[in-house]
């Protein structure tokens, strides 16, 4: 039996595409899959997300907010398949936004990120990177 293993996504490599299975999701108008432009995400569990509000990532305070958060969910989007990321992934990512877009000392990406809630208040926050 042939067991196919997922390669960690290279988020603390700044510069690389991260992609889990590298299989490009396009949309029927032919643009890749975009929570944010799309302003809400359906998970794996059917639960529903709905955007807050515009993007946040020109709102230094509302970017702050949401990285302290504990436990939040981070979905991660770059013309691949969104997904959630969690444990060091999640780590490295966050890291790479803070030193973009809180500091902006990183140029080789840009940020998109927006504020994402459930009927029953939980927060995600989407992050979309365009190279």
């Amino acid at each position: 039996m042939d067991i196919q293993r997922e390669e960690p996504l290279p988020f603390a490599d700044p510069g690389k595409a991260a992609s889990a299975e590298s299989a490009d999701v396009v949309h029927a108008a032919g643009a890749p899959p975009s929570p944010i432009r799309d302003r809400h995400w359906d998970d794996d569990e059917g639960i529903r997300w709905h955007m807050r509000g515009r993007p946040i990532e020109a709102y230094y305070a509302a970017v702050q907010q949401q990285l302290e958060r504990v436990g939040l969910h981070v979905l991660y989007a770059d013309g691949s398949a969104p997904r959630e990321v969690f444990g060091e992934q999640r780590s490295a990512l966050i890291e790479r936004v803070k030193r973009s877009v809180v500091s902006g000392a990183e140029p080789p990406s840009d940020f998109s990120l927006a504020d994402f809630r459930t009927e029953d208040h939980r927060v995600m926050l989407v992050i979309e990177e365009m190279y």
